[in-house]
């Protein structure tokens, strides 16, 4: 979560946040440790009746397997500013790790697949002027 654009950048910024991840997402067994700390914690939640999900009966307990995908969601933009722009087309797409950016729809922040998008698709985001309003 990103919060304005003054966290964008700096020693906590996008860019930093990537290369950690990367550093840490790099390792088989870091990543191994982490997914099986949220399918340990899911199936917690699960059991504790603290979150609702359409349950199949087949199923018993959650596994996390497969690609991490880490999303970055970022509030309180400025479309008019030039700094986020800047400093996603300086970053390189990581190679451990699925990098998305997530874009609040129908006013809500419910995080659909369908309202991410690929490093390549913010940029072309970014890239593009608002429509204007003018009728």
């Amino acid at each position: 979560m990103k919060y304005g654009i003054d966290a964008y950048d700096g020693e906590a910024g996008i860019k930093k946040h990537i290369q950690d991840l990367q550093s840490i997402l790099s390792d088989p067994a870091k990543v191994h440790e982490l997914s099986q700390t949220i399918a340990d914690q899911f199936n917690q939640l699960s059991e504790l009746n603290l979150i609702s999900f359409n349950r199949s009966t087949a199923v018993e307990t959650v596994s996390v397997s497969g690609r991490p995908e880490v999303v970055f969601l970022l509030a309180n933009h400025n479309p008019r500013s030039r700094k986020l722009l800047n400093i996603v087309q300086s970053i390189d797409e990581p190679k451990s790790f699925d990098l998305r950016f997530f874009s609040a729809a129908f006013a809500g922040y419910g995080m659909h697949d369908v309202c991410m998008m690929t490093l390549q698709e913010f940029r072309k985001r970014l890239g593009h002027p608002a429509p204007s309003r003018d009728p």
